[in-house]
């Protein structure tokens, strides 16, 4: 399956539930190997070095440093499969990257854990389906769920700029009663953009709703 693979972290890729599976294992198994114990809780290889270190691998990798770096590998590939298989079942099927139990976004209400499980529902929004991680173009992070990354995104047209778009998560109020609360979150979580619109025409043509502020007498 990998080796047909496109390389994408899509979130319905079965392909990229098993590489990212097997990445975040290497990334352990390497500072086992790299690192001393005593320094562990301090140093990090990161993914560049780890890669520097499987393009031209060393003794640390056995007396036959090749085949001891493909062994290495290979190891690391099952052992990322075990943790995958206990993670989401023996089911290939149901190792699709972008799900609740895998790759996901939900922004948690700072007020969630001081209220009831209902409340905390409408406060919450999500879970929506994620791909991509730490490495990749539109940086996703590279936990479960989706904590870093760009949560605003916009492109202005500066020639016209009734032409801007942009990306925003998860809404337009603070109100968790409001319609406009996580009317952004699904466009923002499919990667989709909406219209920024600059003129005052354009903007009371999508208008929704009007506040006015009146000083008190």
């Amino acid at each position: 399956m990998l080796l047909s693979w496109d390389f994408v972290l899509d979130k319905n890729s079965i392909e990229a539930g098993i590489y990212v599976a097997f990445e975040r294992q290497l990334l352990d198994n390497i500072e086992l190997l790299k690192v001393p114990v005593e320094a562990q809780r301090y140093i990090s290889v990161g993914m560049k070095t780890t890669i520097d270190m499987l393009l031209a691998p060393d003794g640390d990798f056995g007396e036959d440093p090749i085949q001891g770096r493909d062994q290495f590998l290979l190891r690391t590939l099952a052992e990322g499969i075990a943790t995958l298989r206990e993670k989401l079942g023996p089911n290939v099927e149901d190792w699709v990257y972008g799900q609740e139990n895998y790759k996901h976004a939900i922004i948690r209400h700072p007020l969630g854990p001081a209220v009831n499980d209902e409340l905390r529902a409408r406060l919450n929004v999500g879970p929506a389906p994620r791909g991509g991680n730490g490495f990749t173009l539109g940086n996703t992070g590279s936990g479960d769920n989706q904590t870093s990354g760009a949560s605003f995104r916009i492109f202005v047209d500066t020639r016209d700029w009734d032409n801007t778009l942009g990306m925003n998560t998860p809404g337009q109020v603070g109100d968790p009663d409001s319609p406009l609360y996580d009317n952004l979150f699904d466009l923002w979580a499919n990667d989709k953009v909406f219209p920024t619109f600059y003129s005052r025409n354009k903007i009371e043509s999508v208008l929704y709703e009007k506040l006015e502020l009146n000083p008190a007498n």
